[in-house]
């Protein structure tokens, strides 16, 4: 089948497998922690006349000139010596390329243990991937070894991963773990009600865009985790 089609394919409702219904250990994941901050970002505004924009050790010319700053006139030149003045300043707080993304830090956050039920490891058969995406795939894998997302395991867990392609004509992985979802604790987390996240946008006339680098990957799993997801 072409990976186009597989992109576009969606599962019914009733193949979507639920996770488990079970008490969720208390004490399991500790909730987000604010560690003492060494200024108050608040007592310390940005000027309201910025110097020109120079380079740092992050932030290049090479770099800015990457950056939609918007069509020619929708933002005046003091706003964009302001904006470029503003990213300079917070630099280690934004990462320009997939070797620099990292993960939030334990002093905030600590790794994530995925609850699960009582079970016996599962050994799913893989999915043949097309060798005209082969090389593809086999790049994409590497490229996620090399930046520490995944690592080698021995694991007695497998389950299948495949690939869609993404409206810009590149491939997504895609990690089946339905075996997984079986076995894993129900969380109670529901999302907000559309309506009153929707008047939170009421009265604002202009938004920044940023793109998110591996939005999904950046809290740690557990080590005792890490095997549950081998492939």
């Amino acid at each position: 089948m072409d990976c186009k089609i597989l992109a576009a394919k969606y599962k019914s409702v009733l193949e979507k497998v639920r996770p488990g219904n079970e008490p969720m250990p208390q004490d399991l994941n500790p909730p987000l922690e604010r560690p003492p901050l060494s200024r108050d970002p608040y007592e310390t505004p940005l000027s309201p006349n910025p110097p020109l924009f120079q380079e740092t050790f992050e932030v290049t010319n090479e770099i800015l000139q990457a950056i939609n700053f918007g069509p020619p006139g929708w933002l005046s030149n003091e706003e964009i010596i302001l904006l470029k003045n503003f990213i300079a300043l917070r630099e280690k707080a934004i990462a320009f390329c997939e070797e620099k993304r990292g993960l939030i830090k334990h002093s905030y956050l600590k790794p994530l243990n995925i609850p699960a039920i009582p079970h016996e490891p599962w050994q799913k058969k893989l999915i043949p991937i097309a060798k005209s995406i082969l090389p593809q795939f086999t790049g994409l894998i590497r490229e996620r070894i090399r930046t520490g997302l995944y690592e080698q395991s021995t694991s007695s867990y497998t389950s299948p991963i495949f690939c869609v392609a993404k409206s810009n004509g590149k491939l997504r992985i895609v990690h089946d773990l339905q075996e997984l979802n079986k076995v894993t604790i129900k969380d109670s987390g529901l999302p907000p009600h559309i309506e009153e996240f929707l008047d939170s946008f009421a009265g604002r006339a202009c938004y920044g865009l940023g793109y998110i680098m591996g939005g999904y990957d950046e809290r740690e799993l557990d080590v005792t985790t890490r095997p549950l997801t081998t492939f």
